[in-house]
């Protein structure tokens, strides 16, 4: 929308790898009532988020602070 809001979610969740790609939308939002006319803009979010596990993050003294 014109103030940013998000309407439809094409992809994702979905990994790809760099390259062109083309995509459709028929007019729904994510609630699956059709969006009104106008301009709409695509924009595209990435990110190659990876989760690697370091240890325990705390205070693990006992309550003498040893």
């Amino acid at each position: 929308m014109s103030d940013g809001a998000l309407v439809k979610g094409l992809r994702s969740g979905i990994p790809y790898t760099p390259g062109p790609y083309t995509s459709s939308w028929d007019g729904p939002d994510d609630d699956g009532r059709i969006a009104p006319d106008g301009s709409y803009q695509v924009r595209v979010l990435s990110n190659n988020v990876q989760y690697a596990w370091q240890g325990v993050v705390g205070n693990m003294s006992d309550a003498r602070g040893v």
